[in-house]
């Protein structure tokens, strides 16, 4: 009975990691969010995965110390692929492109290191900010216009298209 429920929601948990969930959360900027494919992947399916391989009476230490790290290593990378793969079909399909304005540039010591800008569009009269991405060849500044590519599907899924 145990094997079956857990079985069932791991399933439910692995499906909803990369079929359920919705473009807010997928493309969400706030920190509760984007908190949530973090705890599926780094707590709750593994979770899960140990309690259903559990009850096949495998060795604690085999499954703590091998199987459920190796899940994560395997849905975190996969999760990271499956997110750019349904953003950028997003993007082709009902892609768009609208001038923005930089609203911040800002120096990150992240590697590679150099600026990153973010800006602001318009879309159905309601403003919406972009991700930050790097800039290597043109200095942009904050007022600066830019090209920003977005799904009209969903506009948080967007991108700056720099020179």
């Amino acid at each position: 009975m145990w094997r079956i429920l857990y079985f069932l929601v791991f399933c439910a948990l692995l499906s909803g990691l990369f079929f359920g969930l919705g473009d807010k959360i997928m493309f969400g900027k706030s920190i509760f969010v984007k908190i949530i494919p973090f705890i599926l992947i780094f707590i709750g399916i593994p979770f899960f995965l140990y309690m259903f391989l559990k009850t096949f009476r495998i060795k604690r230490s085999l499954l703590v110390g091998k199987i459920v790290p190796l899940s994560i290593m395997i849905l975190g990378p996969g999760f990271g692929f499956w997110a750019k793969y349904t953003s950028e079909n997003d993007l082709e399909k009902y892609g768009k492109q609208v001038d923005g304005k930089v609203i911040s540039r800002e120096w990150s010591s992240r590697r590679p290191s150099g600026w990153v800008v973010s800006a602001e569009f318009v879309y159905n009269s309601k403003k919406y900010e972009t991700f930050s991405k790097s800039e290597r060849r043109h200095h942009y500044e904050p007022g600066e216009k830019v090209l920003v590519r977005f799904s009209t599907r969903n506009p948080e899924n967007n991108e700056l298209v720099l020179k």
